[in-house]
């Protein structure tokens, strides 16, 4: 069963007006802490939320606190009624069987055996169809700009699977022979519900996984091109 927010997207978007930020069409929602001009709300108990600044322009950041897929989708939800329409989808990962260095893992694809989905429940049509076209999932040409700055920081990455599991610590046979199957699997409970509640919207959206224990302050200078390149 999905574990429900106490609030709605729209609940979100509201209490928001209330607080001042600066309008943007590019939306970063991230389960690493990212450093950020933040603006007080009242949800910090789930999110942060504030503004990153790049060059020349700015991103909302939302910093989820907690991995439930209500929050990644309600959150999602609320920034593209708040105006996004790009969006960068941040969490961690790890892969069965590391071989190489590798800074990030870009999301082409994923593979989700968990049971679980965001769309589950009674469909609210403001926000698309009950049954939307998954093709195109993770936006190539989003991840073409990502690629470019991964290689202008020098930073190795892989283009992978994303293989969402029941339980990221105990695989199951159907997990192990897909393990078994694909060579560039990395396995998460992050981003996948996001660029799903995007899809829905009719919206862009690519996702970037990075290896468990990360920083936020190691990768921001990655995220801010990135940003600075959408």
């Amino acid at each position: 069963m999905i574990k429900q927010n106490r609030y709605s997207a729209k609940e979100i978007v509201d209490r928001l007006k209330k607080t001042p930020f600066s309008k943007s069409k590019v939306s970063v929602i991230s389960s690493i802490p990212l450093s950020a001009e933040a603006i007080p709300h009242p949800f910090s108990e789930d999110f942060d939320f504030g503004t990153i600044k790049t060059k020349d322009n700015s991103a909302y950041l939302w910093t989820l606190k907690n991995g439930s897929i209500a929050l990644w989708r309600d959150v999602t939800r609320a920034a593209a009624l708040m105006g996004a329409e790009k969006f960068l989808f941040i969490g961690t990962g790890t892969v069965p069987r590391p071989s190489e260095r590798v800074s990030g893992y870009i999301i082409t694809d994923h593979i989700n055996v968990s049971g679980r989905n965001p769309l589950i429940g009674p469909n609210d049509d403001m926000f698309g169809d009950r049954f939307p076209d998954m093709t195109g999932l993770y936006n190539d040409a989003l991840n073409e700009k990502i690629i470019s700055c991964f290689e202008k920081a020098q930073m190795p990455y892989r283009k992978s699977v994303c293989l969402i599991p029941e339980n990221i610590t105990e695989p199951t046979t159907l997990e192990k022979d897909i393990i078994d199957l694909r060579q560039n699997v990395v396995l998460s409970q992050d981003v996948f519900a996001g660029a799903i509640s995007a899809k829905q919207m009719s919206k862009e959206s690519a996702g970037i996984l990075f290896p468990e224990g990360v920083s936020g302050e190691a990768i921001e200078p990655l995220i801010k091109e990135i940003i600075h390149s959408l």
